[in-house]
């Protein structure tokens, strides 16, 4: 037989305890050097980079794509002042 913690009530305050665990366990183990944010200023995830060099700036793809288009679109919108 084995004891067990179980929550009283499932609510928000609930769910934060277990996302703030989870970071703390995150941060003390060997993917903390891993653990970056993205890039795309309008996106708040943070994301575990896996890639060989580490090098990885975006949580996935669509927000590689996103800033991909913008910086394009800028470069044009500076070429056509020319």
């Amino acid at each position: 037989m084995k004891l067990k913690d179980l929550p009283t009530a499932k609510d928000w305050s609930w769910f934060m305890c277990e996302v703030a665990t989870s970071l703390a366990q995150l941060s003390l183990g060997d993917n903390a050097k891993k653990l970056k944010a993205c890039k795309n200023p309008e996106c708040k995830w943070f994301f575990i980079d896996e890639s060989r060099s580490s090098n990885r700036k975006w949580c996935d793809d669509t927000c590689a794509n996103l800033m991909k288009v913008r910086r394009f679109r800028q470069k044009q919108r500076g070429s056509e002042k020319l």
